[in-house]
């Protein structure tokens, strides 16, 4: 048993606890830390209630991306459980048509293909829209981001494609909103758009917003630093 405060992690899609590295590493002295395994189900809905079934009773959380819209849907089904809440490079709305299309279409392709396939994918595909342009050519990054995709492996990517598929859209959720949160977007967010966390701090009255510095969508490793900064700053208030 620990008196330290609970912080859970809620990674993005195909990413996992490595995702937050620098975070913990920066928090664990203060908080019990720990990451949400979002590869078991396919709906938002279940990945919710399954970190809630498994959370203590009062808890912080922090969601980047799919993890961000699983936060929503946590404050839908049990708001008054969460003590703060930090939304990282993520997005209200519910899926775009042609995105629904273009993941059905990675699944359909994904058949009796190998992990170097997925590997592959992520690095040459998605990683170039993942980062802002200073870090487009490291390959530490680079090499982070095909680790933690082929660690879910081909299950993992299906459970997630058909989870933000079918997301809802979450305005209701940011209207009512009533726990602190802190809204932060790296300013290079190619997915989860400035304009759209800007649209979110509006629709959440009492949210405070931060744009990240050269920064794409995985700021938390783009810029730990600077990430590091906001969410002491703002849990410790």
């Amino acid at each position: 048993m620990t008196d330290k405060p609970t912080l859970i992690f809620l990674p993005g899609s195909l990413c996992n606890a490595e995702l937050f590295a620098p975070q913990i590493t920066a928090l664990q002295d203060q908080y019990q830390c720990i990451v949400a395994d979002l590869n078991l189900d396919d709906s938002i809905q279940a990945m919710a209630t399954r970190v809630l079934d498994n959370a203590p009773e009062k808890f912080s959380l922090i969601g980047l991306s799919m993890g961000g819209i699983v936060a929503f849907e946590m404050l839908r089904q049990s708001q008054d459980r969460i003590e703060k809440l930090a939304l990282l490079d993520t997005n209200h709305l519910a899926d775009k048509a042609e995105n629904e299309q273009a993941r059905l279409a990675q699944l359909a392709d994904a058949e009796n293909k190998n992990l170097a396939w997925l590997r592959d994918l992520f690095e040459s595909q998605f990683y170039p829209r993942y980062v802002a342009p200073c870090h487009l050519d490291s390959d530490l990054l680079k090499t982070c981001v095909g680790d933690m995709a082929i660690a879910g492996g081909f299950e993992t990517l299906k459970n997630h494609w058909l989870a933000l598929a079918t997301r809802t859209d979450a305005s209701d959720v940011l209207k009512n909103l009533s726990t602190d949160t802190l809204i932060a977007y790296g300013e290079h967010d190619q997915l989860c758009t400035p304009e759209i966390h800007k649209t979110m701090a509006s629709l959440a009255e009492h949210a405070e917003l931060h744009c990240i510095a050269d920064a794409g969508h995985i700021s938390t490793l783009e810029q730990p630093d600077a990430v590091n900064k906001l969410l002491i700053d703002f849990l410790s208030r």
